[in-house]
């Protein structure tokens, strides 16, 4: 596209030339924005949704397995020393996700998993028979049953991914021994 180019003085400026492009390219600028113009219109660009302020909730993924907690096998050769991670979410009081330490004692009907986190809250996970949960952190003192989940027993290892409750969730991952 030819471009045309004209030497014009520059007032208060003596013996400087500036550069000026004419307007040779205008009218096929003009006509290539009512094309595009006329291409919005007729619907050929999409929606954008509309901007947020506040960034998107975390997504955990759903608790997909199906195990009952009371039909875990191997819970009897979980015990001594309990060392782990810990993750539970109570509806209504917040997430407690920290690093644990406690005992993994079993009995006749199950085991017990008794941790204490970095900040001094105390949870039971009982599994086998009735199993549940029990959270005590200052004035919160929750307890629950366990909804099938995920619930893995490789000794001296145990992994817990379960819900309870409307909305809670518990993981747990501890070695034993």
């Amino acid at each position: 596209m030819p471009t045309v180019q004209k030497k014009l003085p520059t007032p208060g400026l003596s013996g400087v030339v500036a550069t000026r492009v004419a307007p040779v390219i205008r009218p096929t600028l003009t006509a290539a924005a009512l094309l595009l113009a006329a291409s919005c219109s007729a619907g050929a660009t999409p929606a954008l949704p509309p901007p947020t302020s506040a960034p998107p909730a975390p997504v955990r993924t759903p608790v997909a397995g199906a195990v009952l907690p009371g039909a875990v096998a191997g819970l009897g050769l979980l015990d001594g020393a309990a060392v782990g991670t810990l993750a539970v979410r109570v509806p209504g009081e917040g997430e407690l996700t920290s690093d644990v330490r406690g005992r993994c004692s079993p009995d006749a009907t199950g085991t017990e998993v008794a941790v204490s986190s970095t900040g001094g809250a105390a949870v039971q996970v009982r599994l086998g028979g009735r199993s549940s949960l029990a959270v005590k952190d200052g004035e919160l003192d929750f307890g629950a049953d366990l909804r099938p989940g995920d619930y893995t027993v490789a000794a001296p290892r145990l992994r817990v991914t379960t819900g309870f409750g409307a909305a809670g969730r518990l993981e747990l991952d501890v070695t034993c021994g």
